[in-house]
């Protein structure tokens, strides 16, 4: 499969794809809209979805992991569209991109989500990440991630891993949504809550950051994602207060 095509041979099965992102925001989307204007509503962002499918940048395909992250974070991008032009604040998107994830991880069972954190910090596991971190150094792809990847200091965290480039936040500029990516960005604390991994992070690419600095402790006390808190820093604090009284 060539890279001109990859996204292009595979339009049927991507097209389906946000239906999983769409389904668990329904009840919200009705209280939005009504039940007519909500179907209405998901049919728009389905369409939207469809045209960006095309434009979505190769970054390796099947053989790049974060291929996924590229794709499912678009669902985000057509549901932000076609809510913009409602007059849905951007605080409003967010929220209904988090519930969507949310409500996607609690259907998991926790023995399950658990597995998957142990994994995380496996030996193996990390030797990967390792490897893969060091082929995205040589920035094959425009679009894709570039990364590094280091074992914990022993004392404060168990794995460290830093983004200098973020695929996400290249592909959303080109498509006019750099307000959204931090919304995207405070997702992480999502993910590894439901792996029960406490995510520190004082800088984030999304965010104007030179990086962003993942540091992961293993057995700590993931923080809520709700209110977004986007990076742990004192001079985030009224940004997020401000976010938080939309």
């Amino acid at each position: 499969m060539s890279e001109n095509d990859y996204y292009i041979r595979q339009k049927d099965k991507l097209s389906k794809s946000i239906e999983k992102f769409l389904k668990p925001i329904t009840p919200e989307l009705i209280d939005m809209f009504g039940n007519k204007e909500a179907s209405a509503v998901q049919l728009k962002v389905k369409n939207e979805y469809d045209k960006l499918i095309p434009q979505f940048p190769y970054i390796g395909g099947d053989d790049n992991k974060l291929t996924s992250n590229l794709v499912q974070a678009s669902w985000g991008l057509a549901l932000y569209r076609v809510l913009k032009e409602y007059d849905i604040e951007l605080y409003d998107i967010g929220k209904l991109i988090y519930l969507s994830l949310t409500r996607h991880f609690n259907k998991l069972p926790r023995f399950i989500r658990k597995i998957m954190g142990r994994r995380m910090f496996s030996k193996s596991k990390v030797i990967k990440m390792k490897r893969r971190a060091f082929l995205s150094r040589e920035k094959k792809y425009p679009y894709d991630w570039v990364w590094e990847v280091n074992d914990g200091d022993g004392i404060n965290y168990g794995l460290a891993i830093d983004y200098t480039e973020c695929g996400i936040v290249k592909f959303f500029h080109d498509q006019d949504a750099d307000e959204l990516v931090p919304y995207l960005c405070n997702l992480d604390y999502v993910i590894f809550k439901a792996f029960g991994i406490e995510l520190h992070r004082t800088k984030t690419l999304g965010c104007g950051c030179d990086c962003c600095n993942f540091r992961f402790i293993k057995n700590g006390t993931p923080r809520e994602p709700w209110p977004p808190f986007f990076v742990d820093t004192a001079e985030n604090v009224s940004a997020n207060k401000t976010n938080q009284t939309n």
